[in-house]
């Protein structure tokens, strides 16, 4: 079983990579043998994480200052990975974020920065890293999505929006590369607790409460789950859309 896990000598493009769930998911990748490319927008936060992985995994790290939504950044980003490992392996599509509006205020730049930050930059990191996966006939890709995107939330029509978007996207891309040796699943997340999602105390008892299990979910959690899914041991699934949230199936009005 500890085989199947094993991600020796593989190489993990992560994006969204300095904080909550794409930290997490770039740690675990790390401890179970994968050298990690981590790309986010904050080139000192990125440091710092690539270093913290380094000390705890022993691993070769590699922070690529980039923002997903251009593409110029995501073909430099790709180009720096393959340069310095020479290979791509796992690509876990992170980088992302709610917006918070109403329909009738949402203006179009607002909407197409929301799909840009969730939907483009998806697109656009599969599309390069996937090029390389398919040359070789293997990868395994991720993408984060958002129980918004299962069930609409009436706050957030275009994140929601989105992530439906991503999560048709992921199945589309298993449908044309599950052949070729590259799978391509999403998770929908729930509720999680972590430094960029400030709540007050009496918001978090509102969405716990609303949640069957009674509490927010961790970002290593949902690391946990996307280990599985690039791993050997999820080799027979692609085009899946896992549901993390800790068992509320329909999006809470609180939750983001």
């Amino acid at each position: 079983m500890k085989r199947l896990f094993d991600l020796s000598g593989q190489l993990a493009i992560v994006t969204g990579g300095t904080r909550g769930i794409g930290a997490a998911t770039a740690m675990i990748l790390a401890e179970y043998g994968a050298d990690i490319v981590v790309a986010g927008r904050d080139m000192a936060r990125l440091e710092t994480v690539a270093e913290s992985i380094r000390q705890l995994s022993g691993r070769r790290v590699l922070g690529v200052a980039a923002d997903i939504s251009r593409e110029v950044d995501v073909v430099s980003l790709v180009d720096k990975a393959m340069g310095e490992f020479g290979r791509i392996d796992i690509l876990v599509n992170n980088a992302g974020g709610p917006a918070r509006s109403n329909i009738e205020t949402t203006s179009a730049a607002d909407w197409d920065a929301v799909m840009s930050a969730n939907l483009r930059g998806a697109f656009l990191c599969t599309r390069e890293a996937g090029r390389h996966m398919l040359t070789r006939g293997r990868g395994a890709i991720v993408n984060i999505s958002s129980l918004a995107g299962v069930n609409a939330v009436p706050f957030a029509g275009a994140y929601g929006a989105a992530k439906a978007g991503l999560q048709n996207f992921s199945q589309a891309t298993s449908t044309a590369w599950a052949s070729q040796g590259i799978r391509t699943n999403a998770i929908a997340v729930g509720v999680i607790a972590h430094e960029s999602k400030v709540r007050s105390s009496e918001a978090v008892a509102r969405i716990a409460a609303a949640t069957p299990m009674r509490r927010l979910g961790t970002p290593e959690e949902i690391a946990s789950i996307v280990l599985f899914l690039v791993s050997d041991a999820a080799s027979f699934v692609t085009g899946a859309t896992i549901l993390a949230s800790g068992g509320m199936v329909d999006s809470a009005p609180t939750a983001s």
